[in-house]
């Protein structure tokens, strides 16, 4: 398998990786960046009651405080954002491949955008929400789906005691 940036991407925060083949101790997936969209994590930025209700002279009225247009937004540049660093990386490591797992609605917000990476990174798409992954689980998901090598295994030894037995 080819070295490769991967990429972890849900609307909160986003996990760059970077992927080494070889047959050493360490990790050959190994995590690069955490990136946190700060618009997400904005608290009580909006009320937790019905947006838009309001009482007025007259009855009942309604605003709308547009919060769904703020948060796509945020989400926006966010992705903009995690684009911009994934183009970076791949530069200044020389990397062929990016894979990018994200949910579908954010997947079809970076084909919006469009992806800022040369044209000869071969770009890949998963349509999961993998950001629950801790990186030796995400590593072993890639593996059995052949985007990347299975990581190296350290045979287990039996204890002195349960020889004994």
């Amino acid at each position: 398998m080819k070295r490769a940036c991967i990429v972890v991407l849900d609307a909160a925060h986003a996990r760059l990786f970077s992927y080494q083949p070889h047959d050493g101790p360490e990790p050959a997936l190994r995590e690069e960046l955490e990136l946190v969209n700060e618009g997400r994590r904005e608290r009580g930025k909006f009320s937790d009651s019905k947006p838009g209700n309001r009482w007025q002279d007259g009855g009942r009225g309604s605003t709308d405080d547009h919060r769904n247009a703020q948060i796509a937004d945020h989400d926006e540049k966010f992705v903009k954002r995690v684009l911009g660093e994934v183009a970076h990386q791949v530069q200044d490591r020389g990397l062929p491949d990016v894979i990018l797992i994200a949910s579908p609605k954010l997947l079809g917000m970076v084909r919006s955008i469009g992806h800022p990476v040369r044209k000869d990174v071969a770009f890949i798409e998963i349509a999961q929400d993998l950001s629950w992954m801790t990186p030796s689980r995400l590593h072993d998901h890639l593996a059995e789906r052949n985007l990347i090598g299975a990581r190296a295994r350290v045979p287990l030894q039996s204890s002195p005691r349960a020889r004994s037995r």
